[in-house]
């Protein structure tokens, strides 16, 4: 078994292409409780790479919204669970349908 250095593995195989290695760096930084990022830390091929796994239904991403109607004073609490095929390009339409 070949051990991982700080469990990146942007070292092997070279001949991986840079998307294929943000997911597997992305891959290996995953921690077994749910921890917080900052989505404007990611490169352009991280955020890529995050799209395509969550889509792909291996991770899930989090997304809390305070919501407020312009005439209104009170405001709603949303958090919104991505993950799966399909639900990203939808994911604001359903949103602003389940807010009443």
């Amino acid at each position: 078994m070949f051990p991982l250095r700080n469990r990146r593995m942007t070292s092997w195989p070279v001949h991986v292409d840079l998307l294929d290695r943000a997911i597997l760096d992305l891959l290996c930084s995953l921690s077994a409780t749910w921890r917080e990022h900052d989505a404007d830390a990611l490169t352009g091929m991280q955020q890529e790479a995050l799209r395509l796994l969550t889509e792909a239904g291996l991770v899930e991403r989090r997304v809390w919204l305070t919501a407020r109607m312009e005439s209104q004073p009170d405001e709603v609490d949303l958090t919104v669970v991505v993950s799966g095929e399909g639900v990203t390009p939808l994911i604001w339409e359903r949103v602003f349908r389940a807010v009443p």
